[in-house]
């Protein structure tokens, strides 16, 4: 998957899900309290909160990667 296709699947608000060295991940979108979209992100039952995309890109882990590292392996 390239980047612009996360980038897609996430403006269309698609749930993703993968699995990794064994491992299932989990991306989901929500809304705060003040209605902005925030993202939910890692292993299953374990995700952390990301504000933006680009905190999700520039912060999310996968095993000792980076998110963005991997995603042209999904």
């Amino acid at each position: 998957m390239t980047e612009k296709q996360l980038q897609f699947m996430i403006d269309v608000g698609q749930n993703l899900e993968f699995d990794y060295k064994g491992k299932k991940y989990t991306l989901r979108y929500d809304k705060d309290s003040e209605g902005n979209k925030v993202f939910y992100f890692g292993e299953t039952f374990f995700e952390k909160k990301f504000e933006s995309y680009g905190d999700l890109m520039n912060n999310a882990m996968v095993e000792n990667s980076f998110f963005r590292n991997v995603v042209e392996n999904l």
